[in-house]
């Protein structure tokens, strides 16, 4: 299992056939290089730029979406029915933490 490309989209090389030379015609000077192996298409090993990008938007929308989700599923108080009643009057100190107005 050697190049594994979990896309498909690039089909993994097939190692090269080993041909023998030819056989030099009879009379002809043998020590002619060998000619060249057949040349095989490289397979770059650095993962697609692209895809790793488009690969990590979707990760992040995802969380984006499912996060406000879960926590207003674990969130504190539930929400009241209705428009509500009356009126409420807040004063905010000089001062005062964000933990103090809360409470």
């Amino acid at each position: 299992m050697g190049n594994l490309d979990i896309f498909g989209d690039k089909p993994e090389p097939k190692p090269a056939a080993s041909v023998p030379p030819p056989n030099p015609p009879s009379g002809t000077d043998t020590a002619v290089a060998d000619p060249l192996p057949p040349v095989t298409p490289s397979v770059s090993k650095r993962p697609n730029a692209f895809k790793f990008l488009a690969i990590l938007v979707a990760v992040i929308v995802v969380i984006g979406l499912l996060v406000p989700k879960v926590l207003g599923m674990i969130s504190g108080a539930p929400d009241f029915p209705g428009p509500g009643s009356g009126s409420v009057r807040i004063e905010i100190q000089d001062g005062d933490t964000i933990a103090r107005i809360g409470n």
